[in-house]
């Protein structure tokens, strides 16, 4: 099957004509809004786990500041009985931090 210039192409050859465009389907309307990113948010859920993380986020300052604070004052008091006092007081507010952070918590979740 030799083609020669000028000639009719074999009609096994030619490749299927394209068929006839149809109608465009409509785009999407657009995305779909996410409700926590966009300041709406309807899942109680992501409510409640917002919440929890602000506490959270509360709760670890104060602890910063607990971890912090003892030495900064310990360092203004030049009696070593200060370091003493000062890790006694400590210890009490780790658990009324405890307390606290057990309370705020419970409450959210209900």
């Amino acid at each position: 099957m030799n083609a020669t210039p000028g000639a009719a192409p074999d009609a096994g050859s030619d490749p299927a004509p394209d068929p006839a465009p149809g109608p465009v389907p409509d785009p999407a309307p657009g995305p779909v809004p996410d409700p926590v990113r966009d300041g709406v948010p309807d899942d109680p859920v992501a409510v409640l786990v917002g919440r929890q993380l602000r506490q959270a986020l509360r709760t670890v300052g104060a602890v910063a500041a607990l971890l912090a604070g003892p030495p900064v004052l310990a360092m203004w008091v030049p009696d070593p009985r200060a370091w003493v006092v000062l890790s006694l007081a400590v210890q009490g507010v780790w658990v009324a931090l405890a307390v606290l952070q057990l309370r705020r918590a419970e409450r959210l979740e209900r």
